[in-house]
């Protein structure tokens, strides 16, 4: 993979907030399909961060298509099961219509996983 990615115009941008992240995103050609991912992010905002960057990704979702992937501790879902641990959502965006769905669970390491 990494020899594969050496091979490709791949660009890299730090970004600090949510704004920032919101313009890297909208500045992509919209023809490319778009999909956002990350694991044990959103644990470190405040939960105003957190209602913002999925108030973004929503935004985001309303111009165009895009499959936003999270795997965060439970608790940042604010689900109201009783499991404690990492899930992992997945929330789709097709024609300004949005579907998310808890696809697994895990542990904090990943030495195992139950996909639903």
């Amino acid at each position: 993979a990494i020899e594969i990615a050496k091979g490709e115009n791949i660009q890299f941008e730090r970004v600090s907030n949510s704004a920032q992240f919101e313009k890297v995103i909208q500045s992509q050609e919209i023809e490319v399909p778009l999909v956002i991912y990350h694991t044990n992010v959103l644990y470190q905002f405040t939960k105003e961060e957190r209602k913002e960057f999925r108030e973004m990704i929503d935004r985001i979702g309303r111009d165009r298509d895009l499959v936003y992937i999270a795997a965060e501790g439970s608790v940042v879902f604010d689900k109201s099961d009783d499991y404690v641990g990492v899930l992992v959502e997945k929330t789709e965006y097709k024609n300004q219509e949005k579907s998310s769905r808890i696809v697994a669970r895990t542990n904090g390491h990943a030495n195992w996983i139950e996909w639903y």
